[in-house]
This record gives structure tokens, C-alpha cells and sequence, in this order.
């Protein structure tokens, strides 16, 4: 039986003196994006392993080791009432222009 999305979750972690963070997840967005950037930064991003239970052969649970200096924690951005409206309408030209070009192709 799959995992339920309540039993899901994805834990980071890292020594202070290692330059290596570890990540594992079962979050499968997440899993494919990783397993990605493994195949094209090898140098920065290795899968170490599959994690599998023993009731299916689908992988539930993936762990990766990165480069520490990859992760970030960032502070919430705040928008006034203003930028959001101007963002709102860039955000809109633009998909106007993508739908238009699409139509021309």
C-alpha cells in the first residue's frame, strides 16, 4: 500500500563541519527534481539511495546527498498593494504574449 500524503515528508540536515547536507524524501516532485540535477551536476548533487518497502517494488523514499552551500532559508518577501498590482499585470502581458506567439506557431 503507497504511502498516504500524511505519512509523506522530507527532512534536510547537516553537520556543522561537513560541507555535505542530506536530504531525504518522499515527496515525489521533489525526488524526480533531485534525481535530475544528479544526472547534471554530478560534482554537487548524488542520490545515495532507494528506500523501499517490502509490500511493493515502487520506491517510496529517495536520499540524496548536496552541497550544503545549495540550501537557503530565505525571509518571507513582502509586497505592498502596489507592487503586487504591477506584478499582476506584467504577469498577465506576459502570458498574453506567450498565448499570442502560440496561436501565430
Amino acid at each position: 500500500m503507497a504511502m498516504t500524503i500524511d505519512e509523506r515528508f522530507t527532512s534536510i540536515g547537516w553537520e556543522d563541519d561537513s560541507k555535505i547536507a542530506q536530504i531525504t524524501t518522499c515527496n515525489r516532485p521533489l525526488q524526480r527534481k533531485l534525481t535530475e540535477y544528479c544526472k547534471k551536476y554530478p560534482d554537487s548533487f548524488k542520490k545515495v539511495r532507494d528506500i523501499t518497502f517490502e509490500e511493493e517494488d515502487e520506491v517510496d523514499i529517495m536520499e540524496f546527498d548536496i552541497d550544503k552551500s545549495l540550501i537557503t532559508i530565505r525571509q518571507p518577501k513582502k509586497m505592498t498593494a502596489e507592487q503586487k498590482k504591477i506584478t499582476a499585470e506584467r504577469l498577465k502581458k506576459g502570458k498574453e504574449t506567450k498565448e499570442t506567439k502560440k496561436k501565430e506557431s
